[in-house]
């Protein structure tokens, strides 16, 4: 990575006139670009429609002590706004997809985000040979976390745990820093009512159910992301010995979001909700809807009665 600064320039509002080349992000969300300035520092520029749910979800993961690239939202009343849309729509014009950043950047919301040198998970289960061990007891440990964070945000576009689908690892990155574990972008939360949270809850309790019984035994749930996680010639990225050491870290997740206290999800959602000082058309209140309280309390219910503080108490 070039530029000293880069992982700090998101923070503080950059003199975006000097940036000098726009590009379009490899991983995660298709509308998501890195500006370079004159320096060599970058920032991620991410237009979305809902930058509420992503920044809650974000957060929520932080608290977790996981590593989610900072963040911070920029409005379409801020003059910042506007100077970032001139900057990207002037680079834009420099690039063989300039249709793309027009459109994406009409968005009145965007989220200026830390630029993080890393691989994604998809391209490193790839470039690992047959002799190479897969991925380290810390990144296994983050994952384990991570499923459990996500499970509780029901963020179904990651790790097909609980979830019926083939996953999405591009939406998590392997840092290049030695020793540093996994890092988790593009994630949002996906709060459901009625019958969409009995068929969820349905789901992730056959999960726990499994965890409860037998940490150390390969659940059906990890023995389809394993599998889902195989490279095209059958290599594997978590391999079958690490099983009971990310089942561990999935408890141990699930174990410290039941400690939390449903004010402390409140408290959250009113911080995100006073990130905004003006909506555009109800879109910002619109997103702020769909994060659920109910939703969640439901989730810490569940989790606090198959791994409470006192296991004793499990069901």
């Amino acid at each position: 990575m070039t530029g000293a600064n880069t992982k700090e320039s998101w923070r503080n509002k950059q003199q975006w006139s000097i940036a000098e080349r726009l590009k379009r992000s490899s991983e995660g969300s298709a509308g998501v670009f890195i500006l370079e300035l004159k320096d060599g520092t970058r920032t991620v520029i991410k237009p979305c429609s809902e930058p509420a749910l992503e920044l809650f979800a974000g957060r929520f993961l932080e608290q977790l002590g996981l590593h989610v690239p900072g963040a911070r939202l920029v409005e379409y009343s801020d003059r910042e706004w506007e100077d970032l849309r001139s900057c990207c729509l002037r680079l834009g014009k420099l690039t063989n997809f300039p249709i793309k950043v027009e459109r994406e950047m009409q968005r009145p919301f965007f989220i200026v985000m830390e630029y993080v040198e890393g691989i994604d998970l998809m391209s490193f289960r790839d470039y690992k040979t047959d002799e190479e061990v897969g991925l380290s007891p810390k990144q296994i440990e983050d994952l384990g976390i991570l499923v459990a964070g996500d499970m509780f945000l029901n963020n179904w576009d990651r790790l097909p745990f609980v979830w019926k689908n083939g996953g999405n690892p591009y939406n998590i990155l392997i840092s290049s820093e030695d020793g540093s574990g996994v890092i988790a972008i593009d994630q949002k939360s996906t709060t459901l009512i009625d019958l969409g949270i009995e068929r969820y809850v349905t789901s992730v309790e056959d999960f726990l159910k499994a965890l409860a019984k037998d940490v150390g035994k390969e659940t059906p749930q990890t023995a389809k992301a394993r599998k889902d996680l195989m490279t095209p010639a059958g290599r594997e990225l978590i391999l079958f010995e690490q099983v009971p050491l990310l089942q561990r870290s999935i408890v141990n997740g699930l174990r410290k979001i039941g400690k939390m206290k449903l004010d402390d999800i409140e408290q959250l959602k009113l911080e995100i909700v006073g990130l905004a000082k003006h909506d555009w058309d109800n879109c910002w209140a619109n997103a702020i809807e769909k994060i659920r309280i109910p939703f969640f309390a439901r989730m810490l219910r569940l989790f606090a009665q198959y791994f409470p503080d006192d296991p004793h108490k499990s069901s």
